[in-house]
């Protein structure tokens, strides 16, 4: 609890049954201290190369995301058996909406299909995301206005040079005029 830094020692005497006296002790001997401490750079170190930060982790959660939307798919295609145009792809959605016959007559059920093109986006972005995983593709730059990131730094590394040059030559002139005989 100490190691993980989110308790203070007042929960870590409650969670252990000690007085908070008993905590301060302990938090002030040294061999705690570096129990603590490599108990830490343990988590750390698991961390950095496990789960989410682990490459081959995510390519495999990705993967499991887009066979589980195909999937999806896939029965959506075996159970539709409307005549709509695309309905056996698993990509048309129907939905039905009431439609009243007039006073007194009732209502009866009016078929309505569109493409599901949320599944269709969600699966071209698991492809990207792999895809950028993978090194395959960049991420798309930001704009700033109609500017480029790089270009605009470039321009304000540019500016900072020609600061220093027009600094460099304000010494420059300013050491000659003080030499004599200059």
């Amino acid at each position: 609890m100490a190691a993980t830094g989110r308790y203070t020692s007042e929960a870590i005497a409650k969670e252990l049954n000690v007085s908070r006296r008993t905590v301060t002790t302990w938090k002030g001997d040294p061999e705690f201290r570096e129990a603590t401490r490599d108990a830490r750079n343990a988590w750390r170190g698991k961390a950095q190369h496990e789960g989410i930060a682990d490459q081959d982790d995510r390519l495999r959660h990705l993967q499991d995301l887009r066979t589980r939307l195909r999937a999806a798919i896939l029965e959506r295609a075996k159970a539709n058996h409307e005549r709509a145009f695309g309905a056996k792809t698993g990509l048309v959605c129907v939905t039905y909406k009431m439609q009243s016959l007039g006073e007194g007559q009732g209502s009866k059920a009016i078929a309505e299909y569109r493409i599901d093109t949320n599944s269709i986006d969600a699966y071209i972005a698991l492809q990207e995301a792999a895809a950028l995983e993978k090194g395959e593709r960049r991420q798309k730059l930001e704009h700033v206005g109609a500017i480029d990131v790089h270009v605009l730094m470039k321009r304000i590394n540019a500016g900072r040079q020609r600061a220093v040059e027009e600094s460099l030559k304000r010494e420059l002139a300013l050491a000659a005029g003080a030499q004599p005989g200059a």
